[in-house]
């Protein structure tokens, strides 16, 4: 027991080195400067052995941004717990943060989320990421039915409360595949993206209860389109 305890904490140890060492050659050089010969020679082990932790490059970032990610979103859920009022505005302080984090480091965080929702395989890692990527579209969904009263409203609620959370979350990862964009949202105040989010609830509460909780311009805009709509047919 005593052997198998060492082997044990060497492997933590080597992982950790391997951690500490590909985080700062992704801050420093990039995900596309940075190669996994690299990160062995600085985390001084042999290329094979790199390997028996990680499949590829593009999973030593996961393993790295997989804990960034995870304290962004532990933010916003405490965020979002603080938060009152206006549904929209709840589920924006729990969104907010997943954006400024990517805002410090866009570059990578674009390339983290297009490997984590479009890589291939099923890479330890990866598994990781896309079960905190479900744990926060649950987080979402739950709030959402808190801020909107629906919260009783049984299964069926519950179900397109589940759909609503990932819908927001889509949004949210089609701005952070974009640097340009999330620096631009930003810069706006997430406005857009607050729009997006606004329509999203409206469309749940719209289902859930079938009342129409728009703004009356926004109704007789969509009135108007549909009048339109009819006249060309």
């Amino acid at each position: 027991m005593a052997d198998e305890s060492r082997v044990s904490r060497r492997k933590r140890r080597t992982l950790e080195r391997i951690r500490s060492v590909a985080a700062r050659l992704f801050a420093t050089r990039g995900y596309e400067g940075t190669t996994t010969g690299m990160v062995a020679e600085q985390a001084d082990i042999a290329a094979g052995t790199l390997f028996c932790y990680v499949d590829s490059k593009a999973e030593l970032l996961l393993m790295v941004y997989n804990d960034r990610f995870a304290e962004a979103i532990a933010a916003g859920v405490a965020a979002g717990a603080q938060a009152t009022g206006d549904p929209v505005d709840v589920v924006v302080a729990m969104v907010e943060p997943l954006l400024r984090a990517a805002g410090g480091d866009p570059e990578n965080a674009a390339v983290y989320q297009r490997e984590l929702i479009f890589g291939a395989g099923e890479e330890t890692h990866r598994a990781a990421g896309m079960r905190i990527v479900a744990a926060f579209e649950q987080a979402l969904a739950s709030r959402i039915l808190e801020a909107t009263g629906l919260g009783d409203g049984g299964d069926g609620i519950r179900a397109l409360a589940t759909a609503a959370g990932r819908s927001v979350f889509a949004d949210v990862h089609v701005l952070l595949i974009q640097p340009d964009r999330v620096r631009s949202a930003l810069d706006d105040d997430l406005r857009e993206l607050r729009g997006q989010i606004a329509m999203i609830i409206a469309g749940l509460v719209v289902l859930a209860t079938g009342e129409d909780v728009r703004a009356p311009g926004a109704r007789a805009d969509a009135a108007d389109g549909r009048v339109d709509e009819n006249a060309r047919t």
